[in-house]
């Protein structure tokens, strides 16, 4: 009985347990302008993000690549992506290819007269 009442124990919280990843992907997003104290909307960038189609490309051309790729970039004034970085990588062709993605969109512009610099995670599983 009391073996059963361990093993039920154990099942419990292993359902419970959560993927670090996911966790540190979901408190990683940062939007915030860099010469303003004015905050640039999370929303913007996930919408702008969700929408765009080539992410699947990299994946594709890349299948075996799993964990997270962080990658940090300007948003200029006029919407356009300045500088890319990786902050954590997952080898340099996937790295490359969600780089050229990333500076192929246009996001909402900023508040008036400031850049954004924003931090993404993107989890590949």
């Amino acid at each position: 009985m009391n073996r059963l009442c361990l093993i039920f124990f154990i099942l419990i919280l292993s359902s419970c347990a959560f993927s670090p990843k996911a966790k540190e992907a979901e408190s990683n997003v940062n939007a915030r302008s860099l010469h303003s104290k004015k905050s640039y909307k999370k929303t913007n960038i996930k919408n702008v993000i969700a929408k765009h189609k080539g992410f699947m490309n990299c994946k594709n051309k890349y299948p075996s690549s799993k964990g997270l790729l962080s990658l940090n970039w300007e948003i200029k004034k006029d919407g356009s992506v300045g500088k890319v970085t990786v902050l954590r990588s997952l080898g340099s062709e996937l790295d490359q290819c969600m780089i050229k993605e990333i500076k192929s969109l246009s996001f909402p512009k900023p508040p008036k007269n400031t850049t954004a610099k924003i931090s993404y995670p993107f989890l590949f599983k």
